[in-house]
């Protein structure tokens, strides 16, 4: 649980930091950049 919640917050930071540099970001370019920055190791689905 508590790993999860960890999770929860990284990504959270990270796709707001995407959406500040890049303003407007369609689902599947977060999905991607996420998965770019994070080396695969967090995967999003739309």
């Amino acid at each position: 649980m508590q790993q999860q919640t960890y999770l929860k917050g990284c990504l959270s930071a990270i796709v707001l930091q995407l959406l500040q540099e890049n303003r407007r970001m369609y689902g599947y370019e977060i999905t991607q950049r996420v998965r770019e920055i994070t080396l695969g190791e967090l995967q999003l689905t739309e």
